[in-house]
C-alpha cells in the first residue's frame, strides 16, 4: 500500500513537472524562442516518451519555428531588395511570399515596398517627363545634365536608360554636327564623324551624318571630276553649272569663285571662237561647193555644172562666189560650143574662121578669143614645127624630131603622112640612141672606176672625213650605182665612227662614252661599227661598276689581294678612275696588314687548335681510354704531329695503349710464368715505360709468391704438418686459383691433417728456428703496394726488390709473419761504415754549396720545369694556362700556380716557388672523390707549397717516415662552408684541432683570375650572371670569377659580336678577346664622311637594313640636291583638279622599296638561321620539292653563310615587284668547308596589303 501511495505520489510530481515544462515551453514559443522550446519539449518527450501531448506540440512548435524561420528569410530578402532599390521585385517577392505565407509583418512590409514603389516610380515618371522637356526645350546639354543629377537607381528602369541613351546620342551627334559646322572640309568632316562613330558604334544619327558627309564628300569630288573633264573637253558653261552647284555644296572650296570667273571668260572666248568658226564652216562650205561645181564643170561638162548650180547652190545664189562661178559656166558653154564645132572640122583655116565668128558673137570671152589666138598661134606652130622637124632631122636628132612631128600630130592628127614619117624618124632615133648609148656607157663606166679607185685611196690615205668630201664633189649619177653607193655609206659609216672614237678618246668616263655612244647610234641607227662600240662602252662601263662593286664588296670581306686585283683591272679598263692608284696603294697596305694579322691569328689558332686537341686527347683518355684517345689521335691533321706537345700526348697515349694491351693479356692468362713472359715482352718492346716496369715487377713478385707457397707447403707436408700446408694452399688459391689441381690437393691435405689429430691435441707452436728456417714468402697479391722493405733483404727479397727498384708495392703489406721470417736476415746483412757514409755527406755538401753560390751570383734565368700527376693522364694547368703531358715548361723563378684534374678525382690547387739554378720536378696525387683527403706527393727535386716530399700515408692514420727520412705530407680537405681549399699540416691533428682555428691552414681562394687581351678600346666583356666588364685603354679586362664553365660575351661598337666558352682554372686564365670589325661600320666610316654618291648607294644596296641607313640617306639627298641644276618654277595647275586632288600615296615607292629590302635580309638571316619555318613564312608559295631539298639541305649544312650584292633597284609594278641581286652561298657539310656557289638570282614579290607589307612569290 505504501509503495503504491509513493507510486502516486511519484507519478502526480512527475506530471506537475511534466506541466510546468509545457508552460514554460509554450511562453517561450510564444516569444518565439524557438530553438529554447524545442529542446525543452525534447527533454520532456524523453522524459515522458509516450505522451501525445508532447509529440503534438513538439511538432507544432517545430512547424512554428520553420515558419518564423521562413519569414525571417523572406524579410530579409525583401529587405535587401529593397535597400538595393529594387522596388518592384521586391512588391513582386512579398506579394507571392505573403500569399504563402500569411504573416502580419509581411503584410506590414508589402504596404511599404508598394508605397516606396508608388513613389520611386512617381519621381522616375517625373524625372522622364521632364527629362524629355528639357531635352525638347533645352537640347541635349542640359537634358543631360539634368538626367545626371538624377538618383542612380533610375538608371536600372528601361525607360530612365532608354531616355538617357537617346540624350547621349543627341549629345553626341549635336557635338558633332557643331563640329562639321566649325570644320567644312570634306576630309575632316569624314574624319570627325568616322572618329564619332567609334566613339558612339550605335548611334544611327552619327551613322547618318556619316553617310552624309561621305556622300557630300563623294559628290564635290565627282563634281570636281566632272567639271575637270567638261572643261578638257571644252564645255566651259557646263563646267560653270558644276561648280556652282559644288558653291552650294561647299562654298569655302579654294579658289572656287576665281575658277568660276576663270571657266566664265574661257565660255566667252569659246563662245566668239564658235561664231567665227561658223563664219569660216560658212566660208568652207561655199568654197566647197564651189570647188564641187569646178570639179563637176570639168569632168561632166557644162549641162552638169548647170544643173549643180540650179539645185545644190540656190543658196548661196546672192554671194559673189555664186555669180562669178555662173559666169564661167556660161562662158564655159559658149566656147564649149566653140570647141565642138572646132572638132568638127580639122582644117587650120576653117578653124581660124569659125573662132573669128565666135569673138563676133561673144566679144568678152576670153576663152574665144584665147582659142582664136591658140588656133592662130596653132597654125603658125604646125608650119614651124614641120620646118623645125625637117631640120632636126638634118642634123641628125632623130628624136627631137619625131617629137616634133608627135606634137604636130597632136595639133594636126590629118597632116598628111604624118604616121609614117614619125615611125622613121623613131627608127632612126633607135639606131643613133644605141650608138650614143654605148659610147657614154663606156664613159661612165670608166669615171666611176676611177672616182671608186681615187675615194677607196683617200680612204686609205687621208681617213674617211677626206673620203667623204672627195665623193660628195662626184657626180650625182655616180650615187645611183650601188658599188659608189656602197661605198658612200661605208665612208659615212667610218667618219661617224671615227668621229666617235675621238670623243670616247677624249673623255674617257665610261658614262659619258655610253651617253656619246648612244647619241651616235641615235643619229646612225645602221652604223654597225657604232653599234659595236655602244655594246663596248656599255660592257666597259659594266665591267667597271662591276669591279667598283666587287671590289667594295671584297673589301668588306677584307680579302683585300681580290680587291686589289679587281682595281689593276680597272686601271686597265679606266686609268684615269679618281684616286685609282692611291686606293691601290691603300689596299696592297690592308692587305700585308690582314696577312700579318692572319698569319698571327692562324698561328694562335693552330695553337689553339693544338692545345685543344692536345686536351680533348687527354679527356678521351680519361673517359673512353687509350684505344678511342689513339683513334681521335689518328684523325687530327698531320701538322699537329710535329708539335712537340701533341707528340708528348701521343707517346702517353701509346704508353697507355700498350700497358692497357699488357693488363688485357694479363688477364686473360692468370698463369704466372706466362704473366711474367708477357710482361718481359712488353718490356722489351717499351723499354722506357715505368708502369709495364710496375706490372713486371708485381708479375714476378706473384711468380715468387706462389713458387714461394709452393715450396713452404712442400716443406711443411714433409715435416706433418699438413693443416699449415693446407693453409699455404689456401693462400695460394687466394693468389692463384686456377693452380692445377689446387682443390684435390688441399682435400688431401686436409684429409691427412684430420688422421693425425687425437683427441685430446694439444697446439704445438712452431719452434722461433723453423720459423726463421722457413723460406721467406713475398707479400700476396692483395697487400702488394703499401710496405717498403728497410734495408738490404735476403736472396730472394733482394731478387724482388732489384725487379722494382724504386717502385712501390702496390697492393698491400707483407704478412707481419713473414716479415719476421725476412728481418733477421735483414739485420744480417753488412752495410756500408759509417765513415763511408760521412765522407760521402760532406762531397755532397760542397758541391751543393757551390753550386749555390753559382746560382746565387749568376743572373735569374728562366727555370725548365717538370710537373707529374698521378693518375699521369690527368689535365695540368700552370698558371691558368694547360700543360700537355708530359707537362715540362720554362717559368720565371718566383710564386706560380699548379692545378691538376681528373674525372672521378677530386681537383687540387697550389702554389708552388721556382727558385733559380734548379731545374724541380713537381708531383702532384689526385685521390678520388670518395676519399675526403688528399695527398699531395712531392719529387726528389722540389716540392708543392713548401712541404717536404712525402709518402702516402699509413692505413691507420699514424705518421711513418720513409728511408729518405722523409715525412707524410699534408692532407687536403675541402670545406664546403668556408669555400676554400685548406691545407692541413697533419692529418692526425684534424680530429683535435677544427679547421677554421688551426695556425698552420693555408687558405686558397676557389676562384680563376681572367685576364682577356688584344680588345677593342670600346669592348665589353659580359658574364652570364650578368657581370660586365670594360676595358682598359691597353685593351686589357681583368677580374675574377668562380672556377668551373663559363661563357664570356664580347661586344664593342663596329664590331661583331663573339662568345668565347672556357672552363676556368684556379689561377690566371690568359683570354685572347681579338674580335673581328664589322663590315657594315668600316663601310660606314669609309662613306660617312665622303661625299661620293655611288658610295653611298653601294652602302644602301649592301645593307638596306642597316642603322646608318636613314642617315645614308639623308646625305645622299643632300648630295643629289646639291648637285641638281635649278628647278623651273613650278607651273600653277591649270584647273581645278589638277591642283586639288592630291594623292596620298606620296613616297609609297620608297616605302615599297625600303620593305622588300627588309624582306631580302629577313630571307638571308632565317638562311643562315636554317630557320624553314620563317623561309616558309617570308615565301608561303614554296612547292613542296623546295621546302623538302631546303629541308635536306639544312639537315646536311651546317654554317650556312649567304651574302648578297643588288644589281639593279627593286622594279615595283603595282603589287608586283622583281629584284636581281647576286647569291655566294658558303656551308660546311660533314666537317668540310664547301666551295662557294655563286647565282644570278631573280626574287619576285607580291604586296600582301595596302599598308605595304611583301611576301616572296617565287625565286629563280
Amino acid at each position: 500500500m505504501r509503495d503504491i501511495v509513493k507510486d502516486r505520489i511519484a507519478a502526480n510530481e512527475a506530471e506537475e513537472r511534466k506541466r510546468q515544462l509545457l508552460g514554460r515551453a509554450q511562453e517561450m514559443a510564444a516569444a518565439e524562442r524557438f530553438d529554447d522550446a524545442i529542446r525543452i519539449l525534447e527533454s520532456v518527450q524523453r522524459d515522458f516518451p509516450g505522451s501525445d501531448e508532447v509529440e503534438l506540440k513538439l511538432e507544432r512548435v517545430r512547424a512554428s519555428a520553420a515558419h518564423a524561420k521562413t519569414v525571417a528569410q523572406v524579410l530579409d530578402r525583401a529587405q535587401q531588395l529593397l535597400h538595393q532599390g529594387s522596388t518592384e521585385q521586391a512588391v513582386q517577392f512579398l506579394e507571392d511570399k505573403t500569399l504563402e505565407l500569411s504573416d502580419a509583418r509581411l503584410f506590414d512590409l508589402l504596404e511599404r515596398a508598394r508605397h516606396q514603389r508608388e513613389q520611386f516610380q512617381s519621381g522616375l515618371q517625373g524625372a522622364v517627363e521632364k527629362g524629355r522637356r528639357v531635352l525638347q526645350t533645352q537640347g541635349a546639354s542640359e537634358a543631360a545634365r539634368f538626367l545626371a543629377m538624377q538618383p542612380a537607381k533610375y538608371r536600372e528602369i528601361p525607360e530612365f536608360r532608354a531616355l538617357d541613351e537617346i540624350v547621349a546620342n543627341q549629345v553626341a551627334w549635336e557635338a558633332l554636327d557643331q563640329e562639321l559646322m566649325a570644320k567644312t572640309d570634306p576630309d575632316s568632316q569624314v574624319r570627325l564623324a568616322e572618329t564619332a562613330l567609334r566613339a558612339n558604334p550605335g548611334n544611327e544619327e552619327i551613322k547618318k551624318r556619316l553617310l552624309t558627309v561621305r556622300s557630300r564628300k563623294e559628290q564635290i569630288n565627282a563634281i570636281a571630276e566632272k567639271a575637270h573633264g567638261l572643261e578638257v573637253s571644252g564645255h566651259y558653261t557646263e563646267a560653270v553649272k558644276e561648280l556652282q552647284i559644288l558653291r552650294q555644296l561647299y562654298p569655302q572650296y579654294p579658289a572656287l569663285e576665281v575658277e568660276i570667273r576663270r571657266l566664265e571668260r574661257l565660255e566667252e572666248q569659246r563662245a566668239m571662237e564658235g561664231a567665227r568658226k561658223q563664219l569660216e564652216r560658212f566660208q568652207s562650205a561655199l568654197q566647197s561647193a564651189i570647188e564641187e561645181g569646178k570639179r563637176i564643170l570639168q569632168k561632166h561638162g557644162v549641162t552638169e555644172a548647170s544643173r549643180y548650180l540650179d539645185t545644190e547652190l540656190t543658196k548661196y545664189r546672192e554671194t559673189p562666189e555664186y555669180k562669178a562661178f555662173a559666169e564661167v559656166v556660161a562662158k564655159r558653154a559658149a566656147w564649149e560650143g566653140l570647141d565642138r564645132e572646132l572638132a568638127g572640122n580639122s582644117d587650120p583655116d576653117a578653124q581660124i574662121r569659125l573662132a573669128e565668128a565666135a569673138v563676133r558673137d561673144n566679144s568678152g570671152n576670153e576663152e574665144i578669143r584665147k582659142r582664136l589666138a591658140a588656133l592662130r598661134d596653132r597654125k603658125d606652130q604646125i608650119n614651124a614645127m614641120a620646118k623645125k622637124a625637117r631640120d632636126l632631122e638634118l642634123s641628125r636628132q632623130y628624136r627631137e624630131a619625131a617629137t616634133e612631128l608627135q606634137h604636130l600630130r597632136e595639133l594636126q592628127p590629118r597632116y598628111p603622112e604624118i604616121d609614117s614619117e614619125i615611125e622613121r624618124l623613131a627608127k632612126l632615133e633607135e639606131q643613133r640612141r644605141a650608138e650614143d648609148a654605148r659610147r657614154q656607157k663606156d664613159l661612165f663606166q670608166a669615171g666611176l672606176r676611177k672616182a671608186i679607185e681615187e675615194a677607196t685611196g683617200i680612204l686609205q690615205r687621208s681617213g674617211a672625213l677626206e673620203a667623204a668630201r672627195f665623193l660628195g664633189a662626184q657626180p650625182v649619177q655616180y650615187r645611183e650605182i650601188a658599188e659608189f653607193r656602197d661605198l658612200t655609206e661605208a665612208v659615212a659609216k667610218r667618219v661617224a665612227s671615227e668621229a666617235l672614237d675621238q670623243e670616247l678618246a677624249r673623255n674617257p668616263d665610261p658614262d659619258a662614252q655610253v651617253r656619246a655612244s648612244e647619241a651616235a647610234i641615235h643619229e646612225n641607227p645602221a652604223n654597225d661599227e657604232i653599234k659595236k662600240r655602244l655594246n663596248a662602252a656599255r660592257r666597259r662601263r659594266d665591267r667597271i661598276y662591276e669591279i667598283v662593286e666587287k671590289t667594295r664588296g671584297l673589301e668588306a670581306s677584307r680579302q683585300y689581294t681580290e680587291a686589289a686585283k679587281e682595281l689593276q683591272q680597272l686601271r686597265q679598263l679606266y686609268p684615269q678612275y679618281p684616286k685609282l692608284e692611291a686606293e691601290i696603294g691603300r689596299l696592297e697596305r690592308l692587305e700585308e696588314q690582314r696577312v700579318m694579322e692572319v698569319a698571327r691569328r692562324e698561328a694562335e689558332q693552330f695553337q689553339v687548335a693544338v692545345r685543344g686537341a692536345a686536351e680533348e686527347g687527354q679527356r678521351i683518355l680519361q673517359r673512353q681510354g687509350a684505344s678511342e684517345a689513339t683513334k681521335f689521335l689518328a684523325t687530327q691533321p698531320a701538322m699537329f704531329r710535329e708539335t712537340p706537345q701533341f707528340r708528348a700526348l701521343a707517346e702517353v697515349v701509346a704508353r697507355r695503349v700498350a700497358l692497357e694491351a699488357l693488363d688485357h693479356r694479363l688477364g686473360g692468362n692468370p698463369d704466372p710464368e706466362a704473366q711474367v713472359r708477357a710482361a718481359e715482352a712488353a718490356l722489351r718492346e717499351n723499354p722506357e715505360h715505368e708502369e709495364i716496369k710496375k706490372r713486371l715487377a708485381a708479375v714476378r713478385i706473384r711468380q715468387e709468391q706462389v713458387g714461394a707457397i709452393v715450396e713452404k707447403a712442400h716443406a711443411l707436408e714433409s715435416s706433418r704438418r699438413y693443416g699449415n700446408a693446407a693453409k699455404q694452399l689456401e693462400r695460394l688459391r687466394q693468389i692463384y686459383v686456377e693452380y692445377p689441381g689446387l682443390e684435390s690437393e688441399i682435400r688431401r691435405l686436409e684429409g691427412l691433417e684430420q688422421e693425425l689429430k687425437q683427441p685430446r691435441r694439444k697446439e704445438v707452436a712452431e719452434p722461433p728456428r723453423a720459423r726463421a728456417d722457413a723460406p721467406v714468402l713475398p707479400p700476396s697479391e692483395k697487400e702488394v703496394g703499401a710496405t717498403v722493405i728497410m734495408g738490404r733483404p735476403s736472396v730472394r727479397a733482394a731478387r724482388i726488390e732489384a725487379s722494382t727498384t724504386g717502385q712501390e708495392v702496390q697492393h698491400g703489406r707483407v704478412p707481419q709473419d713473414e716479415l719476421a721470417e725476412v728481418q733477421p736476415k735483414v739485420a744480417a746483412s753488412p752495410f756500408p761504415s759509417p765513415k763511408i757514409w760521412l765522407m760521402a755527406a760532406a762531397a755532397i755538401v760542397v758541391l751543393v754549396g757551390g753550386w749555390m753560390v753559382y746560382r746565387m751570383t749568376s743572373s735569374p734565368a728562366d727555370i725548365s720545369v717538370k710537373v707529374n700527376a698521378t693518375p699521369e693522364d690527368s689535365a695540368i694547368t700552370i698558371d691558368g694556362v694547360s700543360c700537355a703531358i708530359p707537362c715540362q715548361r720554362l717559368l720565371s723563378p718566383g710564386k706560380h700556380s699548379l692545378a691538376a684534374q681528373h674525372e672521378g678525382f677530386n681537383g687540387i690547387t697550389q702554389s708552388i716557388q721556382v727558385k733559380s739554378g734548379a731545374s724541380p720536378d713537381f708531383s702532384l696525387s689526385l685521390l678520388p672523390i670518395e676519399s675526403s683527403e688528399r695527398v699531395v706527393a712531392n719529387g726528389t727535386n722540389g716540392n708543392v707549397g713548401g712541404t717536404k716530399p712525402t709518402e702516402q700515408l699509413p692505413s691507420k692514420g699514424r705518421e711513418r717516415t720513409s728511408s729518405g727520412g722523409t715525412t707524410v705530407a699534408p692532407a687536403i680537405r675541402t670545406d664546403p662552408s668556408l669555400g676554400k681549399i685548406a691545407v692541413l699540416p697533419d692529418t692526425k691533428k684534424l680530429t683535435e684541432t677544427p679547421l677554421t682555428q688551426s695556425p698552420h691552414v693555408t687558405a686558397i681562394p676557389a676562384v680563376a683570375q681572367v685576364v682577356v687581351r688584344n680588345l677593342p678600346a670600346t669592348a665589353r666583356v659580359k658574364m652570364e650572371n650578368g657581370e660586365t666588364h670594360s676595358a682598359d685603354t691597353s685593351g686589357m679586362v681583368r677580374f675574377t670569377a668562380p672556377l668551373g664553365s663559363h661563357t664570356l660575351d664580347l661586344t664593342a661598337e663596329g664590331y661583331n659580336s663573339k662568345a668565347i666558352p672556357r672552363a676556368l682554372v684556379a689561377g690566371e686564365n690568359a683570354i685572347d678577346g681579338s674580335m673581328e670589325l664589322d663590315p657594315e661600320q668600316q663601310d660606314w666610316a669609309r662613306v660617312g664622311n665622303g661625299s661620293d654618291t655611288g658610295a653611298l648607294q653601294a652602302f644602301l644596296r649592301k645593307f638596306p637594313a642597316s642603322k646608318h641607313a636613314d642617315q645614308a640617306k639623308e646625305k645622299l639627298d643632300q648630295l643629289v640636291a646639291a648637285n641638281r641644276p635649278p628647278a623651273a618654277p613650278p607651273k600653277p595647275p591649270s584647273s581645278l583638279t589638277d591642283g586639288a586632288m592630291i594623292s596620298d600615296t606620296l613616297g609609297q615607292p620608297e616605302h615599297d622599296k625600303n620593305a622588300i629590302l627588309t624582306v631580302l635580309k629577313a630571307y638571308e638571316k632565317s638562311y643562315e638561321g636554317q630557320d624553314l619555318q620563317g623561309l616558309q613564312k617570308l615565301w608561303p608559295s614554296m612547292s613542296p620539292k623546295t621546302i623538302q631539298g631546303i629541308a635536306d639541305f639544312f639537315k646536311t649544312a651546317s654554317s650556312i653563310k649567304l651574302t648578297y650584292i643588288i644589281v639593279d633597284e627593286p622594279r615595283i609594278a603595282g603589287n608586283e615587284a622583281t629584284l636581281a641581286f647576286k647569291q655566294e652561298t658558303s656551308c660546311v657539310i660533314n666537317g668540310k668547308f664547301q666551295k662557294p656557289t655563286v647565282a644570278k638570282v631573280n626574287m619576285k614579290l607580291k604586296k600582301t596589303n595596302p599598308q605595304g607589307s611583301w611576301q616572296i612569290d617565287s625565286i629563280h
